[in-house]
């Protein structure tokens, strides 16, 4: 079982803290109550629960994410096992499942078992980091995280902007498919809150949702059809531009160690069809024209498989000339380190 490296009832009381005034928290089996402003928190199924129900995300990705061993691929034998290791490398730099799934292998590469990480919006849980270290995860459904608690250390439902961690806690802070949920006005809050409870040298891993210049001309003349299949459908409210994602990191004091696009102008035959397969079509005959093909396409393995590929070629070159905020996808891969200094910005 992971994170057996820690004795639970020797950390129970110091594991969490109050999101409100960060003093340690005692438990009466039912509730978490905070030693400093007397705050209580609700436990349910063993879960301590730190904000209030929210009834979009209650449910919405409850799945765990199984391991995915895309880094180092065992020795073929055979032309059949060489042939799948081709297939999977292939899908490594032509998926976002997979790329996503590469990028965060090798940030979590260098991590020892010793390890503490807390996974932001955890959903289900994510085998990766289990096999990484002891994984703490927040999110806000209850739903998720009880499957999270299968494979993680400690889950807590809370909120991302007031996390209930002390201080200097963990070596690593990851999320993927995130910050695009979170409103700007919240954003500051969130970084503020990753810096807190990061080590100093420690290093927060994200996949970063973004908005981009590709779709500006949908924004002008169809916000309504844009607002509901770009923003509504995912919860995707808290879309910035990469470059203005980038800047807030920089402004909370965090050393940049990686930033690069996961897809520039061209994304997947699937994603094409989730966000123009609609009404957008209907109005917009370029477009119509660009879902029937994707449908013909979609329908055909092998056909679908090989385009896949010749999109991805295609999306490496534009990737070389297009400034970063021409990502159609909207997706970033940062790494950034919290200062060894600590410089993290106190609540007022």
């Amino acid at each position: 079982m992971v994170g057996t490296n820690l004795e639970s009832e020797n950390t129970k009381t110091a594991e969490f803290c109050c999101p409100h005034c960060y003093e340690t928290l005692r438990s009466d089996g039912n509730h978490e109550i905070c030693s400093g402003c007397a705050s209580q928190f609700e436990r349910i199924d063993d879960i301590p629960v730190f904000v209030s129900k929210d009834s979009f995300y209650e449910g919405k990705f409850p799945h765990t994410i199984p391991f995915i061993p895309v880094g180092r691929l065992p020795h073929p034998k055979n032309i059949a096992e060489i042939l799948h290791n081709i297939k999977i490398k292939v899908k490594m730099h032509f998926t976002m499942e997979y790329k996503n799934s590469l990028f965060l292998q090798r940030a979590c590469s260098r991590l020892g078992p010793e390890s503490v990480i807390l996974d932001l919006a955890c959903g289900g849980g994510n085998e990766l980091y289990s096999l990484n270290g002891t994984v703490y995860g927040i999110d806000l459904s209850l739903r998720s995280l009880k499957n999270a608690k299968q494979i993680y250390f400690r889950v807590a439902c809370a909120d991302a902007a007031k996390l209930p961690f002390p201080k200097d806690f963990f070596d690593l802070v990851v999320s993927s498919d995130f910050f695009g949920h979170v409103p700007a006005e919240n954003k500051d809050a969130v970084l503020e809150e990753i810096n807190r409870v990061l080590k100093p040298g420690g290093k927060t891993v994200h996949c970063i949702e973004t908005d981009n210049n590709n779709q500006r001309y949908l924004k002008k003349k169809f916000p309504e059809l844009y607002e509901k299949h770009f923003l509504e459908k995912d919860g995707h409210y808290g879309l910035e531009f990469p470059r203005q994602c980038i800047e807030r990191f920089q402004k909370i004091g965090f050393r940049p160690l990686y930033r690069k696009p996961a897809f520039t102008f061209i994304t997947t035959i699937d994603e094409y069809l989730k966000r123009f397969d609609n009404e957008i079509a209907e109005e917009l005959f370029l477009y119509r024209v660009l879902v029937k093909i994707m449908r013909k396409l979609n329908s055909r393995g092998k056909v679908r498989w090989a385009t896949s590929v010749i999109f991805r070629l295609f999306d490496y070159l534009l990737n070389a000339v297009l400034p970063i905020d021409n990502t159609v996808t909207g997706m970033i891969h940062v790494i950034y380190q919290k200062q060894l200094g600590g410089g993290e910005v106190t609540r007022s």
